[in-house]
């Protein structure tokens, strides 16, 4: 108690009240007859002061009470209704579904309560207006939440408090951006930072919440009607901009993308890194399936220029596909794929290839997993195959490449007549790219990729594609880009908007002509950026339901397959 009497004093007098930023601007909303809506009574903030009338000719009328009850009640039910379907929708289990369920209704059960109690006074006042023969004047329900600060920091702490913060929270991540040499984020953490600051310290919202009302300050003028104008600029200001409704909106919104960032961050850390999984796979010989006969899709064979896969002019967009699907294989089980798929002996998986590269490669640790599969009746010909999203590192390499394209095509998609923002979206993607160290672009997946290609190039004189899914078909697309080479994309993200951005930078030419994305319905990863000329939309049959069914590698190889058949694969 000696300690807490050190750091927090008792107020006098029972304490003080912490007024609302209402109470402070004078407005409580009157609700009559005439101002009544569906949801004004019952559906408010309950820390917001309300008074209802509910006597004498402005009163609110039976009906219009009994309205707003039972629309509470009613929205409250289709709320949880609307829960319960979205998780029978999810296949969830039903554990998960009344876990939640009992938890929806802990939670919302005071605000039930409050309904209830709201109704009860007006039916008390009801019938009291309705007795009281003596007393005809108007009654009113008054709705009050107040807040009483009973004790408060002492001096010390404040200081300690205050100190805390200013190292912890500016001095510290300053110090750090500027040691590590992001040198353009740094400067811009300390000036966003600084404003921040004030607004935080110097909070006349904040003081206005202990005084209780504009009255209480000196005006700056004193007289006529400068003083009202001071005091309604000072009341929008903390009403409207410090405070209020949009103001929530947008810290809201800020915390779910932090909360997603931290999501990803930990799952990295914790996660650690994946060669590639087990996923068994059952091959049949003697399978052969001719396709649909309706119009196939027209990329189903490619020229034979663009595709020198051995015996695969007819199934050169199935063969991408499955290339790509077996990036994310052991490469224990890699070559027993490729035997089964193209037959034995005609594809190898050349492991050896990329060690090498790999261990003179900086001789660094390599994030980025890729295969590289050669054709022994096509000597020089060989395919780069990069692994998509496995872990949360890979995560945050999608995040690092495409955050700002994404950003910026949900606002355009938010706006009106937003698609006329696209032929600048790439500059601002540009301009927000310039924020990105020198050090955060040396360790882009890309490069190594790009480097890889060149490796074979020109040190083993192969002539190289690359192809990749999710994550890998956007690396893929870059370094085919990049070194032109052709590049085949299952269901990746795209480059267009975010050319300018890497290193070295690819222009429109480059995507429209060395790039190729398959491009499934309902993909979600497909759809950032903006694609360039050449793709091949296939449909996903998976359910409504499956969210993330559309982006499956395999699942996307069997509808190539249904379309255009197995020609001999």
């Amino acid at each position: 108690q000696g300690v807490f009497r050190n750091l927090f004093r008792e107020l006098p007098n029972g304490g003080r009240q912490i007024h609302t930023i209402d109470d402070i601007r004078e407005q409580t909303p009157l609700v009559t007859s005439k101002t009544w809506r569906l949801e004004k009574i019952f559906c408010r903030n309950k820390n917001l002061r309300m008074v209802a009338v509910v006597g004498g000719p402005s009163s609110i009328t039976k009906n219009q009470a009994i309205s707003s009850f039972v629309c509470t009640i009613v929205g409250n039910v289709l709320g949880l209704f609307l829960v319960c379907a979205f998780l029978v929708w999810l296949d969830s289990s039903a554990t998960i579904i009344g876990l939640l369920t009992a938890m929806i209704v802990i939670l919302g059960f005071p605000s039930f309560q409050n309904s209830v109690d709201i109704f009860k006074s007006y039916k008390d006042a009801q019938h009291a207006q309705d007795t009281d023969e003596t007393n005809p004047a108007d009654r009113a329900i008054y709705k009050v939440w107040e807040t009483i600060q009973i004790n408060e920091p002492s001096p010390l702490l404040c200081r300690v408090v205050f100190a805390i913060e200013i190292i912890f929270f500016f001095l510290f991540p300053t110090t750090v951006l500027f040691s590590v040499g992001n040198y353009s984020i740094s400067i811009l953490f300390f000036v966003l930072g600084l404003v921040s600051g004030c607004r935080h310290y110097i909070n006349c919202a904040a003081v206005l919440r202990s005084l209780g009302s504009l009255d209480e300050l000196d005006a700056i003028y004193t007289k006529g009607d400068a003083d009202f104008r001071e005091k309604s600029r000072l009341s929008n200001i903390i009403g409207k901009v410090s405070q209020g409704r949009r103001r929530n909106v947008w810290v809201g919104v800020f915390s779910i993308f932090m909360f997603l960032f931290l999501v990803i961050l930990l799952g990295a850390y914790g996660g650690g890194s994946s060669d590639g999984d087990q996923l068994k796979a059952k091959f049949l010989d003697d399978f052969a399936y001719p396709g649909q006969r309706t119009l196939a899709y027209p990329t189903c064979r490619m020229t034979s220029e663009a595709t020198p896969i051995p015996g695969g002019q007819n199934s050169s967009l199935s063969d991408y596909a499955m290339l790509s699907s077996m990036a994310y294989r052991d490469v224990n089980i890699t070559q027993s794929w490729l035997d089964a798929w193209f037959g034995k002996g005609n594809a190898v998986d050349s492991n050896d290839l990329v060690t090498e590269f790999k261990e003179s490669y900086d001789g660094s640790q390599s994030i980025v997993s890729y295969k590289l599969t050669t054709f022994p009746s096509s000597p020089n010909f060989a395919i780069i195959t990069v692994r998509g999203t496995v872990v949360a590192w890979d995560a945050m390499a999608d995040a690092q490449l495409w955050c700002a394209a994404i950003l910026l095509q949900i606002a355009r998609s938010l706006l009106p007549l937003g698609f006329m923002w696209t032929p600048i979206i790439e500059n601002l993607v540009e301009a927000m790219s310039i924020l990105e160290s020198e050090q955060l672009k040396s360790v882009a997946f890309y490069q190594q990729t790009s480097d890889f290609i060149g490796w074979l190039l020109h040190e083993r004189g192969y002539n190289t594609h690359i192809a990749g899914h999710s994550l890998g078909g956007g690396l893929a697309m870059i370094s085919g880009a990049q070194m032109g080479v052709p590049a085949i994309a299952l269901s990746g993200p795209n480059a267009y908007l975010s050319r300018t951005t890497f290193d070295p930078p690819v222009t429109r030419h480059d995507l429209d002509t060395m790039t190729f994305n398959i491009i499934p319905d309902r993909d979600f990863v497909a759809m950032i950026d903006d694609v360039a000329q050449l793709y091949q939309r296939i449909e996903c049959r998976a359910p409504l339901n499956d969210i993330f069914g559309c982006h499956s590698s395999m699942r996307s190889v069997c509808e190539i397959l249904y379309m255009c058949g197995t020609n001999g694969r």
